[in-house]
């Protein structure tokens, strides 16, 4: 009988799932706010300057790769678990790039809160993203405004749009991607990838969705893009 109490205090307290290989472990928690989360429902990335004192806290994880690392994979076993537990936000804590380990906090967010923390996000920034940090080393281009720009896997290129700017995007040829991005007043930040990171291109020229490929912007999530921009590092060209 003791050994079994045990068993279900280490279940209750040391929460282990696995999602496409990754492993989700509470490190605290998980404290329940009885709320249904349809897998469907939005997830936010927290910004650091959101004060959460007064937030529902769900709890602490770590997450961490099966036998392949994938950031995105990481990503979306971190948002299912979440969501098992009633949280629709994180907060990074740290990325552990040699572990391959992801520490994150899990909140519920009201309307309001959401809201204000939309706020604090970088309006009007552009931000696109080579391939992801593991795996064989890759490099793409795609043009920005007439210019050439050169991308590296684990990286990503940023451009904030000034008021009443236009920019234009191009990926590949013919069948290629065109997008015009204008300023808005508190536009939220766009994010694309030009390779990995999503599951559906964007496309311009044609009609058909097309899966990803790196003749492609892929758009992002935009929690999933603010965690990468928070773990990988901008490029310097």
């Amino acid at each position: 009988m003791k050994q079994g109490r045990h068993l279900l205090i280490a279940i209750l307290w040391i929460q282990v799932f696995a999602a496409s290989g990754q492993s989700v472990e509470f490190l605290k928690g998980p404290f329940s706010n009885e709320k249904k989360l349809g897998l469907k429902s939005p997830f936010h990335f927290i910004e650091e300057k959101l004060d959460t004192a007064e937030l529902d806290y769900i709890g602490r994880v770590r997450v961490t790769p099966g036998s392949v690392a994938s950031l995105r994979s990481m990503y979306l076993a971190l948002e299912k678990q979440a969501k098992k537990n009633g949280a629709n936000a994180f907060r990074l804590i740290s990325f552990d790039r040699p572990g391959t380990a992801i520490i994150a906090d899990l909140y519920f967010l009201s309307d309001d809160t959401v809201a204000r923390n939309n706020m604090l996000k970088a309006h009007n920034t552009v931000y696109v993203f080579g391939g992801d940090l593991y795996g064989p080393e890759t490099h793409d281009a795609f043009e920005f405004n007439g210019q050439v720009r050169n991308i590296r896997n684990g990286t990503f290129f940023k451009y904030k749009l000034r008021e009443g700017e236009k920019v234009k995007l191009t990926k590949g040829t013919i069948t290629g991607t065109v997008m015009w991005i204008s300023w808005k007043p508190n536009q939220l930040p766009a994010y694309y990838s030009v390779r990995d990171f999503g599951e559906k291109a964007v496309v311009k020229r044609t009609e058909v969705s097309q899966a990803a490929k790196p003749s492609k912007f892929i758009e992002l999530d935009r929690a999933l893009g603010a965690l990468l921009v928070a773990v990988l590092d901008a490029t310097s060209d």
